[in-house]
């Protein structure tokens, strides 16, 4: 019986086009607040992955969004501590926390992810299904 999570992550750009997607597949963590701050960690790996500079990352955890902004860990102290030592790697990064309904997409990723063996697995220039994953969405809607 496994216990783990997958926390996964998609870049997009400021019009809304697929740049890129990664999971990170991790056996022994199963505490919520834990596989989201895993989640912003894996954001910023993937947008350094990508050459971005000005990024925005959206979290469905208030909580995680919170810790990471005003710099208190909570159950997830180191990972909120290296998130804030690698977020001055960029010109802009801010967190914001958006309902989990906008995650949809991210959260289809991590039950893939679940089916692949552990570790890091990077997705660029084309999503492992474009059927569930969307190569444009329109930010304005």
């Amino acid at each position: 019986d496994r216990s783990g999570c997958a926390a996964a992550t998609i870049g997009r750009d400021n019009r809304g086009k697929y740049l890129g997607s990664s999971a990170l597949n991790i056996n022994g963590i199963c505490e919520p607040a834990t596989a989201e701050a895993l989640a912003c960690r894996e954001a910023l790996a993937l947008a350094e992955d990508l050459g971005l500079r000005r990024i925005i990352i959206a979290c469905d955890s208030q909580v995680v969004v919170t810790a990471i902004n005003s710099r208190s860990g909570g159950i997830s102290e180191a990972i909120i501590s290296e998130i804030n030592s690698r977020r001055c790697r960029f010109l802009d990064c801010k967190f914001i926390f958006e309902g989990r309904s906008s995650n949809s997409q991210a959260h289809m990723i991590a039950k893939f992810a679940c089916t692949l063996p552990q570790g890091r697995h990077l997705w660029l220039s084309s999503p492992h299904d474009p059927s569930c994953i969307l190569l444009y969405i329109n930010f304005e809607e």
